[in-house]
């Protein structure tokens, strides 16, 4: 069931902050998702794992966002 309330509230401290890091494991990324949080522009860079698909990691730093792999 989606929280309405923590994607507000984590787009108000997207808005406020200085720099957007995301750290999430490669299940988490291109998925769909029923609350956007941020839009990739917004995201500076990306912390996820070496499982993250290569295509959607060259997509990423295509947006202009970093992608650490760990």
């Amino acid at each position: 069931m989606p929280d309405y309330a923590d994607a507000e509230t984590k787009r108000v401290l997207i808005r406020q902050s200085r720099h957007v890091i995301v750290a999430a494991d490669h299940a988490k990324l291109g998925g769909d998702f029923f609350e956007i949080v941020a839009r990739l522009p917004e995201i500076e860079a990306v912390v996820t794992d070496s499982g993250a698909e290569p295509s959607l990691v060259q997509e990423l730093k295509e947006g202009g966002t970093e992608v650490i792999l760990v």
